[in-house]
């Protein structure tokens, strides 16, 4: 057999007078060494897409901005994938079912922080890819940090110290740098 017809998908050659149907014409045409390029580039795309999927991200805009958010706890956990967690019993003063501390994310940026004597602007990122997030640059638009009770404070405190996100637009976890500490924070109603 000779060079040619081994590189080449071969058919039933038909009549020289009757023209080669579809397949038939498709079949003499493409060689194996271009057929087989040809489909390992198509494999290689899939790979790429399913690779690419395995790392999602999340909508941002989805998890922070649609509504304001109230503080509901302290909470600990062994590490960060674990859905073992502990609502921490903090025993401060000043902590008041009906005057929650509440958290409002807008999709400037910009984050409205409101607690029982003081409220403050500031700004904040989150990295939908990473789980990062970050707040800061507060500035007081009223009241006083002064007027802050301890409860308040810690609150205020961990959420400056916070590093990474996990939730979705019913709840969110807002960790601290070592991921075992974190505060949880409900949509409000």
């Amino acid at each position: 057999m000779n060079e040619v017809n081994r590189e080449q998908r071969l058919v039933n050659k038909p009549h020289p007078n009757r023209p080669l149907k579809g397949r038939e014409r498709r079949a003499e045409v493409i060689s194996l060494p271009s057929f087989r390029r040809g489909r390992g580039r198509l494999v290689c795309l899939v790979l790429a897409v399913l690779l690419g999927a395995c790392h999602p991200s999340d909508d941002i805009d989805d998890i922070f901005t649609p509504h304001g958010w109230s503080f509901t706890g302290f909470c600990y956990t062994p590490n960060w994938d674990s859905n073992r967690s502990s609502l921490l019993d903090i025993q401060l003063t000043g902590y008041d079912v009906h005057h929650l501390n509440t958290l409002s994310f807008q999709p400037d940026g910009v984050v409205l922080l409101d607690m029982p004597g003081c409220s403050l602007t500031g700004r904040w990122s989150a990295d939908g890819r990473e789980r990062t997030f970050s707040v800061g640059d507060f500035t007081v638009t009223s009241g006083s940090l002064d007027a802050l009770s301890p409860y308040s404070q810690k609150f205020y405190k961990d959420l400056r110290a916070t590093a990474w996100y996990r939730g979705d637009s019913s709840y969110l976890q807002l960790f601290d740098a070592g991921e075992h500490y974190y505060l949880l924070l409900a949509p409000m109603k």
